[in-house]
C-alpha cells in the first residue's frame, strides 16, 4: 500500500506485482488494476493529456445544465484530479482544494515540496486573476469520496478510459488475481 500526506485515498490502493490495484467496496470490491507512471514532469504533461482527452459529461456529478455547464470542464475537476493523483506513483502530490466565486469547491494537485500545482480543468476560471483566488483560498484536502477516502466509481472509469489495457473484476477480496484481467 503507498503512504503519504493524503492517506485515506490511497488507503484504497495496494500494489501487486509491480502494477496498482483501485478498489472501491460495495457488495463486492469493483477493482481496477492498471500500471502506476513515475512521477516526472514529462509524465504529468502526458497522463494529464490523457484524463483532459478523456473527459466527458459521463464524469460529472453536476447537472450539465448547472450555469457554467456550457464550459467543457466545470464539474469535472474531481475525476480529473484524482485520476492524476492516483496514476502517479508518488507520495509528494496531495489533493487541494479552494473555493471559487459561485461558493463551489474546485480542486487540483500540489507537490508538497515544490508547491507546483497541477490544475487540469484551470481553464473553466474566466481569468488569472479568479484562479489566484481560488488557489490562495486552497486548503490540503485529504479525500473526496465515499467514507474514508473511498474512491468514487467514476475514478475508476476514468483511469480505465485513461489506460484502456488496464484489468477489471469485481471480487470479495481485493488482492484476489483472476487468471486473465480483461478490461470491462
Amino acid at each position: 500500500m503507498m503512504n503519504g500526506m493524503a492517506q485515506t485515498n490511497k488507503d484504497w490502493m495496494i500494489q501487486v506485482d509491480g502494477k496498482c490495484r483501485l478498489f472501491l467496496k460495495r457488495k463486492k470490491y469493483d477493482v481496477v488494476e492498471y500500471e502506476p507512471y513515475e512521477y516526472t514532469q514529462d509524465n504529468i504533461t502526458y497522463v494529464s493529456n490523457l484524463i483532459r482527452d478523456n473527459l466527458s459529461n459521463r464524469f460529472l456529478t453536476i447537472p450539465p445544465s448547472h450555469r457554467r455547464g456550457h464550459n467543457p470542464f466545470f464539474g469535472l475537476c474531481v475525476p480529473a484530479t484524482f485520476t492524476l493523483f492516483y496514476l502517479m506513483d508518488t507520495d509528494l502530490l496531495e489533493p487541494m482544494r479552494g473555493q471559487d466565486y459561485d461558493d463551489e469547491w474546485h480542486w487540483w494537485l500540489r507537490d508538497i515540496n515544490t508547491e507546483q500545482r497541477y490544475d487540469l480543468t484551470a481553464e473553466q476560471f474566466p481569468n488569472q486573476d479568479e484562479l489566484e483566488k481560488i488557489y490562495n483560498s486552497g486548503k490540503p484536502s485529504r479525500f473526496y469520496g465515499r467514507p474514508n477516502g473511498m474512491p468514487q466509481k467514476r475514478f475508476l472509469d476514468l483511469l480505465q478510459c485513461v489506460q484502456p489495457h488496464s484489468g477489471r473484476w469485481t471480487t470479495d477480496n481485493p488482492s484476489y488475481t483472476p487468471a486473465i484481467t480483461l478490461p470491462m
